[in-house]
C-alpha cells in the first residue's frame, strides 16, 4: 500500500537556477535507473541536455498511461548497491523540468530501518505552492529527510511514480527532466526523437528461449539455458550466465550473431528485455550490463545499459538506440565482475521514423 505524505517543500522557478547539492539524482548512478512496461503502463529514461542550462545535463523521464487502472503504478527507479548514506544531510535537492502542467508526479525515497508501513524517509507528490508544477520552467524543491540519522543512512530505493488511477489521457506522453550535471561519464543511452510508442516499426527479433539457443545466438562458456524454476525468468526457459567461478572482469555471456541477425548502419532500434537476478555482485564496483557492439572498436558501442539489483530482483530494461555506420553491430549481454542473472523475452525493432 502506498501512502503519500504531502509534505511542505521550497520551490523556487528559473530557467536556469542556482544549482544547490547534494542532489536526489547522483550523475553517477544514472545508468542504473530503470523504467517499467506493464499493461497499464509504462515508463522509460534516458541522459538528455538539460533545457535551457549549456553544457549541462538531466535524466529524462517518458510516462505513458496504457489504461486507468485503480490500485497500480507507474515507476521509474534505481535500487543502488551498496545502499546509500545520507546521514551527513537533513536535505536533497530535486531540480525538475516538466515538458506539460503536472501535478501527479510523486517522489518516494526508502530506508529500511524507517518503522513505518512503507519504509519512507520521503513520500511525496511534486507541487509548486501546493499547485501543479509549470511547464517548461524549472523548479528547485527541497526534500527534507527523517531528521533520525539512522533512518537516512541505508537508502535502498529512490523512485518517482505516477498513479495508474490518476484522471490522465491515455497514450499521452508525458516528460520530465530531473537533475542538473556536468555529462556523466559513463552514460551511454542519450535521448532521441523516437519512443517505444512510435507506429512506424518492424519486429527484427523475438526470442523467449523456449526452443533453446538456434544459430542466431552466441553463448560463452559462462552461459547455459536453463530450465530450473528458480532461474527461470518466464515461460519454461532462459538463458542464464554465471560469472562467480570465473577470473577477470568482463564476461560477455550472451551475444546475438551479427551473421544471423543484421542490423542497418545508422538504424535506429529499440531493444527490450527481461531479466532476474540469481546471485548479488560481489564488489560495489561489478554490475550486470547490455549494449550493442561493432568489432570496429568500443568506442563505438551504443545503448549501453548498467545496473545492480539485488538477488532474487527481477525486472524489465529497455533502450532506443541508432547504430553508427557499421553493418556488423549485435546485442551483447555481460557481468561485470562476479553474479548470475537470467535474461529472457528479448526483443529489437527498427524504428522507421526516428527523424522524423
Amino acid at each position: 500500500m502506498r501512502r503519500v505524505l504531502f509534505l511542505l517543500v521550497l520551490i523556487v522557478a528559473g530557467c536556469a537556477p542556482d544549482v544547490k547539492e547534494p542532489q536526489v539524482i547522483d550523475p553517477a548512478a544514472v545508468d542504473f535507473w530503470f523504467g517499467e512496461d506493464h499493461k497499464n503502463g509504462a515508463c522509460w529514461g534516458e541522459v538528455a541536455p538539460a533545457p535551457g542550462i549549456p553544457e549541462k545535463y538531466s535524466l529524462k523521464m517518458t510516462f505513458v498511461l496504457k489504461k486507468n487502472k485503480a490500485r497500480d503504478w507507474i515507476d521509474y527507479r534505481l535500487r543502488p548497491l551498496p545502499n546509500l548514506d545520507w546521514s551527513a544531510h537533513d536535505t536533497m535537492y530535486l531540480y525538475i523540468y516538466p515538458e506539460q502542467t503536472f501535478g501527479g508526479l510523486h517522489l518516494k525515497i526508502v530506508d529500511p530501518d524507517v518503522p513505518n508501513t512503507n519504509h519512507s524517509v520521503y513520500e511525496a507528490a511534486l507541487l509548486r505552492n501546493e499547485k501543479p508544477l509549470p511547464a517548461r520552467q524549472w523548479t528547485e524543491i527541497e526534500v527534507p529527510l527523517r531528521p533520525e540519522k539512522k533512518y537516512r543512512d541505508n537508502i535502498s530505493y529512490l523512485g518517482f511514480y505516477v498513479s495508474c488511477s490518476a484522471d490522465l489521457p491515455t497514450g499521452r506522453e508525458f516528460v520530465f527532466y530531473v537533475g542538473i550535471f556536468d555529462k556523466p561519464a559513463l552514460a551511454n543511452t542519450f535521448a532521441t526523437d523516437a519512443t517505444p510508442f512510435d507506429l512506424k516499426s518492424t519486429p527484427v527479433l523475438e526470442e523467449d528461449f523456449e526452443g533453446g539457443v538456434s544459430n542466431r545466438w552466441q553463448l560463452s562458456e559462462e552461459a547455459k539455458i536453463t530450465k530450473a524454476k528458480p532461474e527461470i525468468v518466464s515461460g519454461g526457459a532462459s538463458v542464464m550466465g554465471d560469472s562467480r567461478e570465473s577470473d577477470g572482469q568482463w564476461h560477455q555471456f550472451l551475444e546475438t550473431n551479427p551473421k544471423g541477425i543484421k542490423l542497418k548502419p545508422g538504424g535506429t532500434y529499440l531493444v527490450s528485455f527481461d531479466y532476474k537476478v540469481l546471485a548479488s555482485l560481489k564488489t560495489e564496483t561489478d554490475f550486470y550490463y547490455f549494449m550493442l557492439r561493432t568489432p570496429a572498436g568500443i568506442e563505438h558501442d551504443v545503448g549501453w545499459q548498467r545496473w545492480r539489483d539485488a538477488a532474487g530482483m527481477s525486472g524489465a530494461r529497455q533502450a532506443i538506440v541508432t547504430l553508427g555506420d557499421f553493418p556488423d553491430y549485435h546485442l551483447v549481454f555481460g557481468i561485470r565482475g562476479k553474479g548470475a542473472i537470467a535474461i529472457d523475452n528479448i526483443k529489437l525493432s527498427e524504428i522507421q521514423n526516428a527523424s522524423e
